[in-house]
């Protein structure tokens, strides 16, 4: 009996140790799975239609709005073995620590090419993923470019309500995170200008949350 009683215990304990080795082993490839990290490059371009030789920076309306216009291409680095999401990848313009606005997300736009009276050329131009979106979703060592373009409106009676000096990129991800990478500085904000575009990627660089906006970043 004693015999058969040892031969029980040894087989729960060889159980046991199985499943204890099955769990570790699990954990282990879930941890390895999800090492690595997800990289933002960025590289502000030129706009699409018809401003398609200017690039980025402020911008008198027709009808007397300013405009503060981005148009940006992303590189998105995903090194991990697991699938990633960056959700309502955004900018967003603080004046210091003050949040002034989120710039709109353009999805499309219509461009009409006209000589003299007559139409030339009709097209459509989309930016973002699939139907416009700024939602991404990046496989496992992946690399994925996107066209965005932001733009910010404001009256003439209004730019000193809506000046700033900074833009910060916001998005969320799987765990529905913010994330915040600071993008840059803008100095004389609502001079109409034209800026240049990028020649070369840059990685975004996160903010430090208990010091947002010390540019003490990594």
């Amino acid at each position: 009996m004693s015999e058969f009683r040892e031969e029980i215990v040894l087989v729960l304990l060889g159980a046991f140790i199985g499943l204890v080795s099955s769990l570790v082993i699990l954990v282990a490839e879930r941890w390895l799975n999800q090492k690595g990290k997800l990289f933002i490059y960025y590289r502000i371009s030129y706009q699409k239609g018809i401003n398609s030789k200017k690039s980025w920076g402020f911008f008198e309306d027709y009808n007397g709005e300013y405009s503060f216009i981005i148009p940006v291409v992303y590189e998105i680095q995903n090194t991990s073995n697991t699938t990633k999401v960056v959700r309502d990848v955004g900018l967003y313009l603080y004046n210091d620590t003050d949040l002034i606005s989120k710039m709109t997300q353009l999805d499309q736009i219509h461009i009409t090419t006209r000589k003299g009276k007559e139409i030339t050329c009709e097209k459509d131009v989309y930016f973002g993923a699939e139907k416009g979106s700024y939602s991404f979703v990046i496989e496992p060592r992946s690399i994925n470019r996107f066209e965005c373009e932001y733009i910010f409106k404001s009256s003439i009676k209004e730019i000193d309500v809506h000046a700033f000096n900074k833009i910060v990129l916001h998005y969320y991800d799987e765990r529905n995170r913010c994330k915040k990478f600071f993008i840059r500085d803008v100095n004389e904000c609502w001079r109409i200008k034209d800026y240049q575009a990028d020649e070369e990627w840059i990685l975004a660089k996160k903010l430090k949350d208990r010091k947002f906006f010390s540019l003490d970043i990594f």
